[in-house]
């Protein structure tokens, strides 16, 4: 299998200042600082995600320049000839929910059958009281995030991935160092069960 995991917000041209949401994580008063942007958590719990993937033989590629279309573009081409590829957009929520959110694109069963697992899994983590899908499809927020996969070959499907809200309480510990990894190695294990 192959996991491409895309670290958005970060390194997009059009917004080169974007890094997601912010919240004032360690209560200093002082929003955005390092480790309190969205694109900090994605960066480390995709960095966990790795980290465990490729230590079971997963081939793992992350992405974190250009626009959306210019990385399913790429995600399109480095999936070609894998008969299992996956795409997931790395995203963390914002609005103070209690729930785990998993987005597919309406068109692909395959995308929907990943987003389900995903979001059970989700439940596991501290704090998470629900795993919520929903399929996206053209006008609704976050399709740009995926909708360009599916064009790509057979075997690749994608995923918009939200395990938590970073200003939720309750998830407060998600996004300590120990939260953020096993964040990733959910994720990991999600990907693993599904290619399985």
């Amino acid at each position: 299998m192959l996991a491409l995991l895309d670290i958005q917000h970060a390194g997009k041209p059009s917004r080169p200042s974007d890094m997601g949401a912010a919240f004032d994580l360690d209560g200093d008063g002082v929003t955005g600082e390092n480790g309190e942007r969205e694109v900090d958590l994605v960066r480390a719990y995709v960095a966990a995600a790795k980290s465990h993937l490729e230590a079971h033989g997963v081939v793992v590629e992350v992405l974190t320049a250009g626009e959306y279309g210019t990385r399913h573009v790429k995600a399109n081409a480095l999936a070609a000839g894998h008969a299992k590829a996956v795409y997931v957009a790395c995203h963390v929520n914002a609005g103070k929910g209690d729930y785990g959110l998993v987005e597919y694109d309406a068109r692909s069963p395959r995308g929907a059958q990943l987003a389900d697992l995903a979001a059970a899994d989700l439940r596991a983590l501290p704090g998470i009281k629900r795993g919520v899908t929903k399929g996206l499809g053209a006008g609704d927020r976050g399709f740009s995030c995926i909708d360009g996969i599916y064009a790509g070959p057979k075997g690749l499907c994608a995923i918009l991935y939200e395990p938590g809200f970073i200003d939720a309480p309750a998830h407060r510990g998600l996004w300590t160092a120990g939260g953020l990894v096993q964040v990733g190695c959910t994720l990991a294990l999600t990907l693993e069960a599904w290619a399985a």
